[in-house]
């Protein structure tokens, strides 16, 4: 509450911008609220940027008797570490090895920020984290952000090394509310990072990102009020983070109905009628990135689900886009659905619904010339 005090925000925040490191007490049910973090966005604006600030809160269910009757205080503790993103190491293999021990990156877009989400329960974090300045010889060292060391739980009266990995709830969530994804995002499991990926290309949410940078990815944004969107998140019930992820799984599982319904594939994807393929992200070769199915014979295509009545203009970009992407790198246009579901809850393949030109022009083509369905 002190951050309220116009003597804190006119003296003491100019103080601030520069070589610090700072520790906020937040304590707050509230944390998102503007008035309370307007300091942080005052100290991510300077270069060089050598200020971090660690937001800390009380756990998720913390509750409070007022009056002999218990109030749970804290629903969503928004427990975050931002630090400038610059040579933040954010390999999948780093990325990973934090979330299982609680701590997630995510991306606060405005202020080229790293923002580290810590798991919302009640636990003990162990960590190492590069300074956010130093001088002399180590002055150029790579301030590559938080390395998780360790996680502690209270059990019996003493903190314990916990034995599972941290909580993230994404399987109660996403199998509990779509049990048939399970077969598509069960094989990937050990690569979260690639479930993201997977998912968000599905759904036409990672057509225009570099889908292995996680500064592009839709799902590592910090929505603007400090909730995180990332996919395998899922402890939120509310917030701008929460409705994102809920789009996604409903859009997955809209993608999901139509991939089991191989008799409605368009000509264009006959290969994947008669043959069985896989849905997954392929990390390599690049030429593969936009592609989520694949037969083992070699053969890939590209199917996404934008939802339900989407606006002809939406669809229209997300065509031009996807086509765009497959072309620049050298693959086969042809292999491509866009599905949506029209207001009779009948799956239409936008790339089937336009007459198409004898052009080379991607953002133009629907298809090809060649397409069997016309």
């Amino acid at each position: 509450s002190d951050s309220l005090s116009p003597g804190v925000r006119d003296n003491i925040v100019p103080q601030l911008r520069h070589d610090t490191l700072i520790l906020h007490l937040q304590l707050n049910p509230n944390g998102d609220n503007p008035v309370f973090r307007s300091y942080r966005e005052q100290c991510s604006t300077e270069v060089p940027r050598n200020t971090e600030v660690l937001c800390l809160n009380w756990a998720k269910g913390t509750t409070l008797i007022d009056n002999g009757n218990p109030t749970e205080l804290i629903d969503e503790p928004r427990t975050i570490l931002f630090r400038s993103a610059n040579e933040v190491d954010a390999t999948d293999m780093r990325i990973i090895n934090n979330h299982r021990l609680g701590c997630y990156l995510t991306y606060w877009e405005p202020y080229r920020s790293a923002a580290y989400v810590f798991s919302p329960d009640p636990q003990l974090f162990s960590f190492k984290m590069t300074k956010p300045m130093v001088i002399g010889g180590a002055a150029v060292a790579r301030r590559s952000g938080i390395i998780m060391d360790g996680r502690y739980e209270w059990v019996q009266g003493h903190w314990s090394i916990a034995k599972q990995d941290a909580n993230d709830r994404f399987e109660d969530y996403w199998f509990g509310e779509s049990p048939e994804s399970r077969e598509y995002l069960d094989p990937d499991a050990e690569k979260s990072l690639d479930v993201e990926r997977l998912i968000q290309l599905s759904t036409g949410r990672g057509i225009q990102a570099k889908l292995d940078d996680w500064k592009t990815l839709s799902s590592f944004k910090l929505d603007t009020d400090d909730t995180a969107r990332r996919l395998r998140l899922c402890w939120s019930t509310r917030g701008q983070g929460y409705a994102f992820r809920a789009d996604c799984l409903r859009d997955f599982r809209g993608f999901v109905g139509a991939i089991q319904n191989r008799d409605a594939f368009s000509p264009r994807l006959s290969a994947f009628k008669n043959n069985v393929f896989t849905v997954a992200y392929r990390s390599g070769p690049p030429y593969l990135h936009h592609r989520n199915l694949h037969i083992e014979s070699g053969t890939s295509a590209t199917a996404v689900f934008v939802g339900f009545v989407p606006e002809q203009a939406e669809l229209t970009r997300i065509k031009a886009s996807l086509i765009k992407r497959i072309t620049d790198m050298g693959g086969d246009r042809e292999m491509v659905a866009i599905w949506y579901m029209d207001q009779n809850g009948t799956v239409i393949d936008h790339m089937d619904r336009q007459v198409p030109n004898i052009s080379d022009d991607p953002s133009i083509d629907p298809v090809g010339i060649d397409n069997t369905n016309l």
